[in-house]
């Protein structure tokens, strides 16, 4: 019917399994077969014994990149802490700014402000001082704890400190 085939003759297993992979795999003689693969054996050593330094140096770049990211984190930090110092210098520099800054201060801690505005306080010795986000949760704690105290004596407000800073 048109299809043509074309006869093969029965091939050895040696011949099917190795016969396309050139000469390189090829196995001819037991002699040869040992030399090849003792050179086998030292060359799987030698990828063995570069895996094993490739992994060591892996493991020392994650050790690293770990350090060094923490060590940008604190940095990072630093520089924010520094920026918030010298915009309070700036801040401060003036002395209207320093009467304000008393004021509030002053009514932040009156017995007889109430908690809304205390908040508004924070709010502005936030902006006054640049105060970090952990120094503003302390003030309201403060605040808080101003709003809740059954006793209207000084020493009250600042045990209330002493507790949010520990």
């Amino acid at each position: 019917m048109g299809k043509t085939t074309c006869f093969q003759p029965d091939r050895s297993l040696e011949d099917v399994l190795y016969g396309d992979l050139g000469d390189e795999y090829r196995v001819e003689s037991d002699e040869l077969s040992e030399e090849k693969f003792k050179a086998l054996i030292e060359q799987l050593d030698n990828l063995k014994k570069t895996n094993h330094h490739v992994a060591e140096l892996l493991s020392e770049a994650e050790t690293t990149n770990g350090r060094l990211t923490t060590q940008n984190s604190l940095l990072k930090d630093e520089i924010r802490r520094l920026e918030r110092e010298e915009k309070r210098e700036a801040e401060l520099s003036n002395e209207k700014n320093m009467e304000y800054l008393k004021n509030v201060f002053v009514q932040f801690l009156k017995p007889e402000s109430v908690p809304a505005e205390r908040e508004q306080l924070v709010v502005v010795l936030q902006r006054v001082l640049h105060l970090s986000p952990n120094e503003v949760d302390i003030l309201k704690a403060a605040s808080a704890h101003m709003a809740t105290a059954q006793t209207g004596t000084w020493s009250s407000y600042f045990t209330g400190w002493t507790a949010t800073t520990s």
